[in-house]
């Protein structure tokens, strides 16, 4: 059994994060003012052009009012084995 290839995730992920920001109504720039980072950062991450790293992602999402979890499923069972929900990121925050 193998697991998916980063590569193949970016789309699903780049597709979500351009949604959610539409949904706020909020320009690239001003997401990228919101989740202090580059607007490039956002543009690439939007366009499946970079990789997500989990504190970018954190930011990003935190800029836009939501909060991270991440699931831990088992693959054959679908049974859920952990949860860990990221308290929202807000700006200044220091993530090291």
């Amino acid at each position: 059994m193998c697991a998916p290839d980063d590569a193949a995730l970016r789309p699903g992920i780049a597709a979500l994060l351009r949604r959610l920001r539409e949904q706020r109504e909020l320009s690239i720039a001003a997401a990228a003012g919101l989740a202090d980072v580059q607007p490039n950062t956002i543009s690439r991450l939007e366009r499946g052009a970079s990789d997500v790293g989990l504190d970018t992602l954190h930011r990003y999402l935190g800029g836009l009012g939501f909060a991270l979890e991440v699931v831990v499923t088992e693959v054959e069972t679908g049974k859920e084995r952990g949860r860990l929900r990221l308290k929202p990121w807000s700006e200044g925050e220091d993530e090291g």
